[in-house]
């Protein structure tokens, strides 16, 4: 089944989460219609009238082409990234996990703070180089593991932001109930956890993903050298550039 399918590379990820993101907001606007006359009322003014009538259900047209407008902004336009940018997720993650896991493995201590400069040298040269999915040095399957699970975090984080959006039209329609405010307040933490536990295994894939590479060894990226000096001499050198 496609939802529980392993990414093993970028394309295979942005596939998903666009397919996640069709079918997760299709759920919910039909979810919140049969709840809310006010919200099925808006659909059928934006359907123009047009449905489908499947088990005794009318499924307004707009059920159908908003979630598809959707998956194709997400696979074309790469929403998700749009969202790690403006929240500062990746470059984060980049910084706080993934260099600073390096310098560790490289016993390097008192380092000061990092640049952006210097982070993007320590990934270029030291992550990306031993860990890329088209050409690893490391088994690829730590690579699908963090890349499956970086898959989940933003699928997650686009349904938190979709159900955010139309959560508040809901609440609009519904004259700011109580009862709706609390519904969609529990959904709202029951994703941030989610994103949480996601974010802890990310976490710990990546940490994997380190430590096979610098306990690798490939001749044609390392020469005669070995993997793990190459990478420590990469490292100083990026830490002495500001």
């Amino acid at each position: 089944m496609w939802v529980f399918k392993s990414i093993k590379n970028y394309e295979e990820m942005v596939d998903k989460i666009a397919n996640s993101v069709f079918v997760i907001s299709t759920i919910l606007l039909f979810l919140l219609s049969q709840v809310n006359e006010g919200f099925f009322s808006l659909l059928k003014k934006m359907s123009l009238g047009t449905y489908v009538e499947i088990f005794n259900l009318k499924l307004h047209l707009a059920i159908f082409y908003i979630p598809f407008m959707m998956g194709f902004f997400e696979h074309a336009f790469k929403i998700h990234d749009k969202f790690s940018l403006i929240l500062g997720i990746r470059k984060k993650y980049d910084k706080n996990v993934v260099v600073k896991n390096i310098i560790a493995h490289c016993k390097i201590e008192n380092v000061n703070k990092l640049s952006d400069k210097q982070v993007s040298e320590i990934m270029s040269s030291c992550f990306y180089r031993y860990a890329s999915s088209t050409n690893p040095v490391i088994d690829s399957h730590y690579i699908t593991l963090a890349l499956t699970e970086w898959c989940w975090f933003w699928t997650i984080l686009d349904t938190l932001i979709l159900f955010i959006i139309i959560g508040v039209i809901w609440l609009a329609l519904s004259w700011w109930s109580w009862e709706c405010f609390l519904v969609v307040v529990a959904i709202v933490i029951f994703l941030l956890l989610l994103l949480k536990l996601v974010y802890i295994q990310m976490k710990k894939y990546t940490e994997k993903e380190i430590s096979a590479i610098f306990s690798a060894t490939d001749k044609e990226k390392a020469g005669n050298r070995n993997i793990k000096e190459l990478i420590e001499e990469a490292v100083k050198n990026a830490l002495s550039n500001k």
